[in-house]
């Protein structure tokens, strides 16, 4: 290899490392440490995810020989990433060299991200393999696996956990997400499960009621203190946004004490908001309104999305809300109503009911009326011309 005069290839060492890592390049990997000197982690973690990411096994093989970065394959993150985009042969090897370690299998869970991503994905042999080699109750996964499954069109792994005898879990989002990408064969699939009708429809005669707590918050059955006792933090942040998402407004009234241990509420605003679900929206204003902040930052993308989808109602809520906060909008407030991202998002989505609001609030047009034309003319909006008109 040749070089420039007095260039210093043992400088540069970490980041050309990473890139060789991410092109699967294990002859420049030997070759660098071969004549210069590296430092023990010279493949960031960052680099070693991409490496998984990339189904690159030879890389991580020699990763392993040289005893660099051998600890990297205790992360769960590089087992987690190769479940999700279904690198078998790197799940098998880990196995089997020990860094797949079946303790973890146990109580905490930890299996369930890779199963969550596996199925979003729609990896189904990465789920008979970890379906195998799991030991008994060790198979856990959350409502996410056909949630995201469903989002993405993977019939096959719907199917996949109908035979697998598997308590399915899911949340309205199953539906919902496949109906807005026109996965017709989805829907339907959802149409026909007995279960997913009996659930919704509150009729579980022929079925017991869901175990998972974040399901029940969704579809807004009654939880008892006793099912929700073992419960740490980061389990009833989900439960509680699965109930926003969904306008559950009784989950929120039936464990309100919890609501003041460490959870994260912005997150739970956002999650309200996106959700269209206004109710919820209105009894944290009333029941905690010390920590209904309608000026926080995170939520300006949250109604973004929300007029994105023509939910007029949560956005004209918000914005009364900032109104009636403070005499002055907040600096936030303004550049938001400034911004064109909101008026772009509702424009290009033909939702005249969000317009017609902004307008009848005297709330100002941002001065590139042009650039929001543009993007609904080429927009494939059914309403589309509407908005122009």
């Amino acid at each position: 290899m040749h070089t420039g005069p007095g260039m210093d290839l043992s400088v540069c060492s970490t980041s050309a490392m990473d890139s060789a890592g991410r092109c699967n390049q294990v002859a420049v990997l030997e070759w660098w440490i071969q004549h210069y000197h590296c430092p023990s982690r010279f493949i960031s973690e960052e680099a070693l995810l991409d490496v998984a990411r990339g189904g690159h096994l030879d890389v991580l093989q020699w990763v392993a020989r040289t005893h660099l970065n051998g600890a990297d394959f205790d992360s769960d993150a590089v087992v987690d990433v190769s479940a999700t985009h279904g690198h078998l042969a790197i799940l098998k090897w880990l196995a089997a060299v020990s860094h797949l370690d079946k303790d973890r299998f146990g109580p905490n869970q930890w299996l369930a991200p890779c199963i969550d991503g596996a199925a979003g994905n729609g990896h189904t042999a990465v789920l008979d393999w970890f379906f195998a080699n799991a030991p008994r109750g060790g198979f856990r996964y959350s409502v996410e696996a056909l949630d995201v499954a469903s989002r993405n069109g993977h019939v096959s792994t719907l199917e996949w956990f109908l035979r697998s005898g598997l308590e399915l879990k899911f949340t309205p989002l199953a539906v919902e997400g496949a109906r807005e990408r026109g996965h017709v064969v989805v829907v339907q699939w959802w149409m026909s499960s007995r279960q997913y009708l009996s659930v919704l429809t509150g009729r579980m005669s022929h079925h017991r009621p869901p175990s998972d707590l974040v399901m029940l918050a969704a579809f807004g059955y009654p939880i008892s203190f006793e099912q929700a006792r073992a419960l740490g933090a980061r389990h009833f942040q989900d439960m509680f946004a699965a109930a926003c998402r969904h306008g559950q407004v009784n989950v929120l009234v039936t464990f309100k004490n919890k609501l003041s241990r460490g959870l994260n509420r912005t997150l739970l605003h956002c999650e309200a908001i996106r959700g269209n679900a206004l109710a919820v929206l209105q009894w944290f204003a009333i029941e905690d309104p010390d920590r209904w902040n309608p000026f926080h930052a995170h939520l300006d993308q949250a109604l973004i999305d929300a007029a994105s989808s023509g939910h007029a109602q949560v956005v004209h809520f918000v914005f009364v809300s900032r109104y009636l906060g403070k005499p002055v909008l907040g600096e936030q407030s303004r550049d938001l109503l400034h911004n064109a991202s909101a008026l772009t998002a509702t424009a290009v989505g033909g939702h005249i009911a969000v317009l017609d609001w902004w307008q009848s609030h005297q709330l100002p047009f941002p001065p590139c009326a042009a650039a929001i034309i543009d993007q609904v003319s080429m927009g494939e909006t059914d309403n589309g011309w509407l908005v122009l008109e």
